[in-house]
């Protein structure tokens, strides 16, 4: 979030009334997050020279790296 965008402090309630909201009303049984992974260019390059050596995707030593 930018700090420009934050919003003041006198702008936020000090108690939130959630008394009538509606529990898992977005909760999904079966739902899957893929998450996205950045890698700074240093990071991204040491991969790129190890998928050329061993001739992999680009993922697999990544993937690999974070299991």
């Amino acid at each position: 979030m930018n700090p420009k965008d934050a919003p003041n402090s006198s702008e936020i309630p000090v108690e939130i009334d959630f008394s009538s909201g509606t529990r898992g009303k977005f909760f999904q049984q079966n739902a899957v997050l893929n998450l996205r992974v950045g890698l700074d260019t240093k990071t991204q390059d040491s991969r790129r020279s190890i998928v050329n050596e061993k001739g992999v995707k680009v993922s697999a030593p990544t993937n690999g790296g974070l299991k």
